[in-house]
C-alpha cells in the first residue's frame, strides 16, 4: 500500500493524529490529507505540499502542526493550511523551501517555533502566544524585526523567548539599541548563536538581561569566544535579579567577554541556585584553570552553586 492508499483509508476513519517522516527522498504529499478533516495533530517531515484541493475547509480541530524539512510548491500554500484552524495551539517550521514571506494570524497560537530563511514576517492576532523560538537567516528586513520584537515585548502572555541565527546577529548589530519595554511577563530567556568574538554581544546580553527582571531561567548558547578590547563595557552592579533561579551557559572558551559575563550575572542574581555551564572543546588544563577561575568569582546569593556539565 503506498501513502496516498493509507492517507485515503485514514481520511474515512477520523483519524486524529498523523506522523509521516520520509527519510528517503522528497516526494509529494498525496492530497488526501487535505480530507482528514478531524484531525488535532499532523507533522510531516521531507515532503512537497501543493495547494489543498478545492473544498477544503481547513483542519478545524488542529492543535499541533510540525512541518520539517518541507518545499512549498507555491508561496501562499502555507497559509491554506491555516484557513480555519481556530484551536491551533502549537506550530513549528523548520528548514523549509517556496516560501520568503510569512504572516503568523492565529489567535489560539501559544507555542511557535521558526527554523530557516524569510525575507519577510508579521504577526498578526498573537495575543495568546506563551513560547516562542527563532532561529531565523539572513533575509529579514530590519522594520519586521522590531515590529516582531515590539508585539513579543507588549505581550502579556509571553513567558519564553529564544532568538537564535541571524536575528541575534541583527540585534547584536544595533538593530534595536534596547527593547522598547520590559519583558515583565517573561519567565525564560535563551539567547543562542553567540559569537563574542563580534563587538556588541556582551552588550546585546545584557541589554536583553536588563530588560528582562523577572526571568527565572536564562540560557546561554556561545558558538565562539572572543577577548575584543571593545568589551570592556560599564557593567550597572545596581541591577539586581531578584527572580533568577537558573542560569546555563554552553560552549564556554573561556574568553574574557565570557568570564565578565559571568561574573557580572553572579554578582547581580541575589537568589541564584544553579550556574550550569559547559566547555567547548578546551585542552584538559585549560579546563581546570577555567573551572578554579569560574569557582572563585563572588556570588550574591548564598546558595548560589556551579555546576559543570558534561558534553
Amino acid at each position: 500500500m503506498n501513502h496516498g492508499q493509507w492517507l485515503c483509508y485514514l481520511s474515512k476513519n477520523n483519524i486524529r493524529k498523523i506522523v509521516i517522516r520520509n527519510s528517503y527522498r522528497c516526494m509529494k504529499i498525496n492530497s488526501f490529507i487535505f480530507w482528514c478533516n478531524e484531525l488535532e495533530h499532523l507533522e510531516l517531515d521531507f515532503f512537497t505540499l501543493s495547494p489543498p484541493p478545492t473544498g477544503f475547509s481547513g483542519y478545524r480541530n488542529l492543535k499541533h502542526l510540525e512541518l520539517v524539512n518541507i518545499i512549498f510548491s507555491e508561496e501562499n500554500v502555507f497559509c491554506s493550511l491555516f484557513a480555519n484552524c481556530t484551536m491551533l495551539a502549537s506550530l513549528r517550521l523548520e528548514d523549509w523551501r517556496g516560501m520568503s514571506h510569512m504572516v503568523i494570524d492565529v489567535p489560539s497560537l501559544k507555542t511557535l517555533i521558526l527554523k530557516g530563511y524569510l525575507e519577510g514576517l508579521a504577526f498578526r492576532n498573537v495575543c495568546n502566544l506563551e513560547s516562542v523560538s527563532m532561529s531565523l537567516d539572513s533575509g529579514l528586513m530590519t522594520d519586521d524585526i522590531k515590529d516582531v520584537v515590539n508585539i513579543l515585548a507588549n505581550s502579556c502572555k509571553i513567558q519564553f523567548i529564544d532568538f537564535g541565527g541571524d536575528m541575534s546577529e541583527f540585534l547584536v548589530a544595533g538593530g534595536i539599541k534596547k527593547p522598547p519595554v520590559a519583558f515583565n511577563y517573561l519567565n525564560e530567556l535563551c539567547l543562542s548563536d553567540l559569537n563574542f568574538s563580534e563587538f556588541g554581544v556582551s552588550r546585546y546580553v545584557l541589554d536583553m538581561v536588563d530588560c528582562c527582571p523577572n526571568i527565572k531561567k536564562l540560557n546561554i548558547i556561545v558558538v565562539e569566544g572572543g577577548n575584543l578590547e571593545q568589551h570592556e563595557l560599564d557593567y550597572n552592579y545596581s541591577i539586581k535579579l531578584n527572580h533568577l533561579l537558573e542560569v546555563k551557559i554552553e560552549g564556554i572558551t573561556g574568553s574574557s567577554a565570557e568570564l565578565k559575563l559571568i561574573e557580572y550575572l553572579l554578582a547581580i542574581s541575589v537568589v541564584l541556585e544553579k550556574l550550569f555551564f559547559t566547555f567547548e572543546y578546551l585542552h584538559r588544563k585549560s579546563e581546570v584553570k577555567l573551572y578554579r577561575e569560574l569557582m572563585g568569582f563572588p556570588r550574591a546569593s548564598t546558595k548560589a552553586r556551579l555546576i559543570c556539565l558534561e558534553k
